[in-house]
């Protein structure tokens, strides 16, 4: 048809719909409740559930965990494979997130400088078994653990085993090494009381057993040991030295000897062996002596000197019965006071003679 107009068909335009796909991250481990994030897509979502959902179209995506979660001091939550891809291609994905307890495990030494503990200070997985050790430090000694925390450790025992069923405190005390020193006597009769003392520490007392003993750190002490009334020791003192083992001292005693007797005249004076010996009453003495050989000398003005040498053993008793002789000629001075003397009277007789002449010569005139 001539002059007739023909429409062109229309064409219609369709929008383009983006498919969305829902990737789901799941976790397993964490406590009801607690907060953990996941970077997806370069987008940090957080969730206090235990799922965290993002929609995104098909393609590759990266992820990663935000690791550990530590909801409580000393104890967190561990994703040991935290991060990967997700692949989404038309279906929905669920990718699994699985975070592991730790607990903390804190390793000490009281005092510091006493010893070492191992293993160190560090975060360990909920149930671990492990063996702890204590060393001690040259001049101390291992006393104790004391743990706390599930599945710690108290006791005595330097190697333990403790299970980290949560975070755990375990202190390993040292005590300053204390070595035993045995004083060990002989020569005593049983049951007879014997005395101890050792530098920086208590007088033992009456000692009635034939041992004693005591404690010391490291160290040199010195010792004395009393004598008694019938007995004597001439291990009496010395000195003891600790190096990191138990010390024996051996004491002997023996009994006294005894010299005893009466000397006349009783102002004459005694000597045993050059010391020179008190008298008593009358003219009594009465001496305990180490065992031993002995000289005695006693003098007195006007009379013989009196020595004797002999021998005593422990327990032996000598008696003397000492009487001094007069002299029978006379002595010369023992002094220069008594030459003094003697010139000053033969003087004086002289003076007096010589004034009796001089008197006489004059009645005759």
């Amino acid at each position: 048809m001539r002059g007739s107009i023909q429409s062109r068909p229309k064409r219609i335009l369709t929008p383009y719909i983006t498919t969305l796909i829902t990737v789901t991250f799941k976790e397993t481990g964490l406590p009801v409740g607690d907060t953990w994030s996941i970077t997806f897509n370069k987008t940090l979502l957080q969730s206090t559930t235990d799922t965290i959902v993002a929609s995104v179209p098909n393609g590759t995506y990266a992820y990663s965990v935000v690791t550990p979660v530590e909801p409580s001091i000393n104890t967190r939550y561990v994703d040991f494979f935290p991060s990967g891809f997700a692949n989404v291609s038309g279906y929905n994905i669920t990718i699994l997130v699985k975070f592991d307890a730790q607990y903390y495990l804190e390793m000490k030494s009281s005092p510091s400088a006493g010893g070492t503990v191992t293993p160190s200070s560090e975060w360990l997985n909920a149930s671990t078994v492990l063996m702890i050790n204590a060393k001690p430090a040259k001049g101390h000694s291992f006393s104790n653990w004391v743990g706390e925390g599930n599945g710690s450790y108290s006791g005595n025992s330097h190697n333990a085993t403790i299970i980290i069923n949560g975070p755990i405190n375990e202190t390993s005390f040292f005590v300053t090494a204390m070595y035993e020193i045995t004083f060990n006597e002989s020569g005593l009769p049983s049951g007879t009381p014997w005395y101890l003392n050792i530098s920086g520490m208590e007088p033992s007392g009456a000692i009635y057993s034939s041992s004693y003993s005591i404690y010391a750190e490291n160290g040199t002490y010195s010792y004395f040991v009393s004598n008694l009334t019938d007995y004597y020791s001439n291990d009496f003192s010395g000195m003891v030295t600790i190096e990191g083992q138990n010390v024996s001292i051996e004491i002997q005693f023996d009994h006294y000897a005894y010299i005893t007797g009466h000397i006349s005249p009783d102002n004459a004076s005694l000597s045993v062996n050059g010391r020179r010996v008190n008298i008593g009453e009358h003219g009594s003495f009465n001496i305990s002596v180490e065992a031993g050989n002995f000289t005695i000398f006693s003098s007195a003005k006007g009379y013989d000197n009196y020595s004797v040498n002999f021998s005593l053993v422990p327990g032996q008793t000598k008696n003397l019965d000492i009487n001094l002789t007069l002299s029978n000629h006379i002595s010369s001075p023992s002094s220069g006071t008594e030459l003094y003397e003697i010139i000053g009277t033969i003087a004086a007789i002289a003076l007096v003679g010589a004034v009796i002449t001089l008197v006489t010569r004059k009645k005759k005139k």
